[in-house]
C-alpha cells in the first residue's frame, strides 16, 4: 500500500509548497522543507532573521499564504 503524500494547506485552503512565503501572527516565514507531517519555516522578519520554527499540519491551517501577484 502506497503512503499518500500529505498536502499542506493554509487557512484559505490554498496548497502550500516548499519555498512559499506564509504569514503567521504578523510574522512572515519562508517554508524551508516538509518533514514527517511538519513544515520547517525560516522567519524572514527583521527581528529574528533566519530563526527556524517547526509547524505541524494543524498549525499550518492558521497561516496565510503571502501572494506575489504583481
Amino acid at each position: 500500500m502506497r503512503k499518500e503524500k500529505i498536502k499542506f494547506v493554509d487557512c484559505n485552503g490554498e496548497i502550500l509548497n516548499e519555498m512559499d512565503a506564509v504569514e503567521y501572527e504578523g510574522e512572515t516565514y519562508s517554508i524551508e522543507k516538509f518533514y514527517k507531517g511538519t513544515a520547517v519555516l525560516i522567519n524572514l522578519g527583521a527581528k529574528a532573521r533566519w530563526t527556524r520554527r517547526a509547524f505541524d499540519r494543524i498549525s499550518m491551517q492558521m497561516m496565510k499564504k503571502v501572494r506575489n501577484d504583481e
